[in-house]
């Protein structure tokens, strides 16, 4: 990543992913950890977000901040808060050097997991 000291992921953050995967679901993201990929790679380009998104509970406690900053960025204006773009081909979460550890670890179980199950593991 950038080298910035990242704590290992808790329930509580896990907890947290889960709980905003299922809010981007209701809002009716087709692919919710796509999303979430999206924000954190928006994230680590810049100076401000590295240091306040350091785990899962920080990424959804600053959701909409973070979206909001995004949707600035692109110049946006039509009030989607919560619009998504979907990349060409999805990457694996390996594949994304930037991405902090505890985003590609956390990620990469939710995947794995039926988050409408309270994150039980599906198989």
């Amino acid at each position: 990543m950038l080298g910035l000291a990242t704590p290992s992921p808790t329930k509580a953050d896990r907890r947290a992913i889960i709980g905003l995967y299922r809010r981007l679901v209701d809002q009716g993201a087709q692919w919710p950890t796509l999303v979430m990929v999206d924000a954190i790679s928006f994230a680590m380009n810049g100076d401000w977000w590295p240091k306040r998104i350091r785990t899962g509970r920080a990424l959804a406690r600053h959701w909409d901040e973070l979206n909001d900053d995004m949707i600035l960025a692109a110049g946006r204006t039509d009030g989607d808060a919560h619009a998504q773009t979907v990349p060409a081909a999805a990457q694996e979460p390996d594949a994304a050097p930037w991405l902090p550890d505890w985003a590609v670890e956390t990620l990469a179980e939710l995947d794995g997991q039926d988050a409408t199950a309270g994150g039980e593991a599906t198989a």
